[in-house]
């Protein structure tokens, strides 16, 4: 099987992207390795520099958010913008050792952006799905999500329009912390809506929810190198998704998840909280 792709042909397919979409922002959650290995040096480095080249020649004038979440503040309470690696992708790693300065500065949650934003990187959003969030931007101006390799399932957005809707399934936990950069530390208290421990009792039936959007025609598909590229535009997942959640708040969930929700709802009370779910002798 041939894996090469040519650089000129990447760049043709993800042109064809941008005259279909007209996004003036994309967030871009990424598994190159799903889309070929470009003809050239076979390098790591040279492959994702090669991938961040061609991707910002096909979106020139389009602001680009990079997902770059790291989780462990939610273990040891410290975020360093410039050094916590991203663990979502190696090209998104990659985008965030070649662009430090460009790191939101939010725990956890964190992007860079590069390209013309007004998003004040050094904002910390002490609820990373609030409205004051960066994800509140994902639903203004021809914002777009996309998948460039990636499968749909990494679409974090689904917990800004669970906090819109103020589910129950999930409850705020308290993480308390420090968000270090250049020399400097701010404490900071991170509110952010976990599931219960028990396995399986939020569980995303993700292979329903990308058919039922595919079948609307609000994500949308295009051929990329040997992968795939999935788009949808912000504005139209918000409303559709909010709008079945307010039907059905469990709508986002499996069958099985549902039925451990319910088991769960009959011994902690209904929506759950913090203190009946982690600290029942309060």
């Amino acid at each position: 099987m041939n894996l090469m792709v040519k650089p000129e042909s990447l760049l043709c397919d993800l042109k064809k992207v941008v005259q279909a979409v007209h996004a003036k922002s994309l967030t871009l959650h990424t598994n190159v390795g799903m889309l070929g290995v470009i003809e050239g040096p076979f390098k790591k480095g040279w492959q994702l520099s090669e991938y961040e080249r061609i991707i910002g020649m096909a979106f020139t004038g389009v602001c680009l958010r990079y997902p770059t979440f790291n989780y462990d503040f939610l273990r040891n309470g410290i975020y360093n913008v410039l050094s916590d690696p991203c663990k979502v992708g190696s090209l998104n790693e990659y985008i965030r050792k070649e662009h430090p300065e460009s790191r939101t500065h939010t725990p956890v949650f964190n992007f860079c952006i590069l390209g013309n934003h007004s998003y004040p990187l050094k904002t910390i959003s002490e609820n990373p799905f609030a409205r004051n969030s960066i994800f509140s931007g994902f639903v203004e101006n021809d914002s777009w999500i996309g998948f460039l390799g990636a499968g749909f399932n990494a679409n974090t957005f689904i917990h800004y329009v669970e906090e819109e809707a103020n589910i129950g399934y999930r409850y705020i936990k308290v993480f308390k912390g420090k968000v270090l950069v250049e020399g400097s530390e701010r404490p900071v208290s991170l509110h952010y809506r976990v599931r219960p421990l028990q396995e399986g009792a939020v569980d995303y039936n993700w292979g329903r929810l990308e058919q039922e959007l595919l079948r609307n025609g609000i994500l949308k598909v295009f051929p990329v190198g040997l992968g795939k590229f999935l788009l949808v535009e912000g504005e139209r997942l918000y409303e559709y998704w909010l709008d079945n959640l307010k039907k059905d708040e469990w709508y986002f969930l499996t069958d099985r998840s549902k039925t451990i929700l319910s088991e769960i709802s009959k011994r902690n009370g209904y929506p759950f909280s913090f203190d009946r779910m982690e600290n029942p002798s309060v």
